[in-house]
């Protein structure tokens, strides 16, 4: 009897020390999850966090505290608590970075739990004790596990066009999200600043501040499938640009929950013209700009070399992998020079810091074909920056972005000897420009910001010019019935530019004489 009762105050006692391991785990895990910055709702449990809560040894503190204490010789423990948490160094079989099993019947490689006969991993690879749960119990499984499973951010390869797509369950691993512009009528994409949970990436160097990025959303349209199919195209841009030191990299790509991101490196220096409004290159320049003590005329020249440096590279073929495996060299115009699409980085300068500009925003970017012109109405533009050759339909190259670059080149030169206040006051010169009323007549008199101006070309009508005139003479003589036929034939060809005219005049003569008897 005695014993009967020692055994069973052992069992409560061993259900209370479980007990209260199991809500000290389950406050801490709660103390460790953050909230979803996506929408509010739900939370995640960073990878790190979740590592450090279950470690091996909680893990066999837990199993002490529940096993059989009537069976004092217990060497497996220390096994079992390595096949549920790995010791540190170890990982589990399956290379899954999220798993935090150590051995496939503990692995996760299950998850998420659907409890659906359509998911053949979970009739596989579940444990026992989950099919044996009772229907609230899976419930509640099925609504916590998606806690522990927020995506790990992989970086693209060069070339590589594939992008995950994370369950909408799950939360982003955000632990910090700023919306940096809004969106304007009529637009579907928008930027923010993200910080990316250092367990929850390889993106790059992590730590003091390394693990911030630029996140780029495209919202769904009402057009089904239009957003997805310009995501594919950005991504396919984007990987297809050079891998340059000049030239901002797409470091990751992927879909949630009707949403599509791209993730750059975070320019912490903004674009460049917001460094024209924030900074002045003189003393009691504009009254809200700084001074840029780390501006020179030597780094302006550096800048402007590496931004063209960059744009040289976008243009000449790049190698870059293909579905196949095979290298395909390919140009490609980037259509869309302007001071925002040029991004800041800080960089260190003694004890204060100076820039380093890049090129960014592939978004709009063709791929340009030998033999192939582009029509100049399928190639999206800059209107200030867009060349002359875009309004009068003429085919489109790689100049194309050379006169864009050479635009922001001028506004980067008056901004460094006139401030911001030179840069507007610049433009407002050019709108003040008008072009010709015969050009303009059949859209009535309008003004607008471009770097040239449209004039009606007449040519005088004696400018022979280049004019290419050729004159021929021809005779020819036939016998007929009344007696022989001369024909004589004078010709005028004309040729100036794309005009080509030929006259021709033609007369006939017939000349009768006796025949001999």
């Amino acid at each position: 009897m005695s014993r009967t009762l020692s055994t069973s105050g052992a069992y409560e006692s061993c259900q209370i020390r479980a007990g209260a391991i199991r809500e000290r785990l389950v406050r801490a895990l709660q103390h460790a999850s953050k909230r979803d910055l996506d929408d509010y709702r739900g939370r995640f449990i960073p990878r790190g966090a979740l590592f450090s809560i279950l470690s091996h040894q909680q893990v066999k503190e837990f199993l002490e505290a529940v096993r059989d204490h009537s069976d004092e010789d217990h060497p497996r423990l220390d096994t079992i608590a390595s096949h549920i948490s790995p010791k540190e160094g170890a990982a589990c079989c399956c290379q899954d970075v999220l798993c935090t099993g150590g051995e496939p019947r503990f692995c996760d490689k299950a998850l998420p739990f659907l409890d659906t006969p359509s998911n053949p991993r979970t009739e596989e690879h579940i444990p026992k004790a989950f099919k044996d749960m009772k229907p609230i119990e899976k419930e509640l499984f099925h609504h916590v596990q998606w806690q522990m499973r927020s995506p790990y951010i992989k970086r693209l390869n060069p070339g590589e066009k594939r992008y995950e797509e994370p369950s909408a369950e799950v939360a982003l691993p955000w632990i910090e999200f700023k919306r940096n512009t809004n969106l304007k009528d009529g637009e579907w994409s928008y930027v923010g600043k993200i910080q990316i949970d250092d367990e929850h990436h390889d993106l790059g160097q992590k730590g003091q501040n390394r693990d911030s990025f630029a996140l780029k959303i495209l919202q769904e349209r009402r057009i089904t499938g239009l957003t997805e199919k310009s995501f594919r195209l950005e991504v396919e841009a984007n990987q297809r640009a050079p891998r340059h030191e000049r030239i901002v990299p797409l470091l990751a790509a992927f879909k949630h929950r009707r949403k599509f991101y791209l993730v750059f490196p975070w320019a912490d220096g903004g674009n460049l013209q917001e460094i024209w409004k924030k900074h002045s290159t003189f003393e009691g320049g504009d009254a809200n700009a700084k001074f840029a003590t780390w501006y020179s005329t030597e780094w302006l020249l550096k800048e402007c070399c590496g931004i063209a440096e960059g744009l040289a590279t976008t243009h000449g073929p790049s190698d870059v992998s293909s579905p196949s495996g095979k290298i395909e060299p390919s140009a490609q115009l980037h259509a869309d020079i302007k001071p925002e699409n040029i991004l800041c980085f800080k960089t260190k300068l003694g004890e204060s810091h100076s820039f380093t500009l890049k090129l960014a925003d592939f978004g709009l970017a063709k791929k340009v074909v030998p033999g192939s012109p582009l029509e100049a109405g399928r190639v999206a533009h800059t209107k200030t920056y867009r060349p002359p050759e875009h309004d009068i339909n003429e085919p489109v190259s790689l100049k194309y972005d050379v006169w864009c670059l050479g635009c922001l080149f001028l506004d980067f030169i008056t901004w460094a000897i006139l401030g911001w206040v030179g840069v507007e006051a610049f433009r407002e010169s050019r709108e003040g420009e008008d072009h010709d009323p015969e050009v303009t007549e059949a859209m009535g008199v309008f003004t607008e910001d471009t770097f040239f101006k449209k004039v009606a070309q007449h040519s005088p009508w004696f400018d022979y010019s280049g004019a290419k005139v050729k004159v021929g003479r021809a005779v020819e003589a036939e016998d007929g019935s009344l007696g022989k036929v001369v024909m004589k034939r004078y010709w005028l060809h004309f040729e100036h530019s794309s005009t080509k005219i030929r006259y021709s005049v033609k007369t006939k003569v017939n000349s009768k004489f006796a025949r001999p008897s």
